[in-house]
């Protein structure tokens, strides 16, 4: 019981992760939109790269299991939120 709870733990730390390399990308993305000619075709294709890459790393590291799947999902809902919080504090 405590191993399969430690090993979702893992598992969300890994979504975290994810999620941070995600919303990182997604911040150098926007600062760099002002400098760009194509702004929109940018940020439409840096959006796709960037779902691909997290629904990759997600099947990855989920093997399959949807457990492990919703543990790499709240990981990632958890960056998610922090960032949006930090966001709206530095309003």
């Amino acid at each position: 019981m405590i191993a399969q709870a430690l090993d979702l733990l893992a598992f969300a730390v890994i979504g975290a992760l994810i999620g941070a390399l995600y919303f990182g990308r997604l911040w150098l993305s926007i600062r760099a939109l002002p400098r760009l000619n194509h702004p929109m075709l940018w940020l439409l294709a840096g959006t796709f790269a960037r779902l691909g890459l997290v629904l990759a790393a997600f099947l990855l590291v989920s093997q399959g299991q949807w457990a492990r799947l919703v543990a790499c999902l709240a990981g990632l809902a958890a960056v998610g939120l922090h960032v949006h919080a930090k966001a709206r504090r530095r309003r």
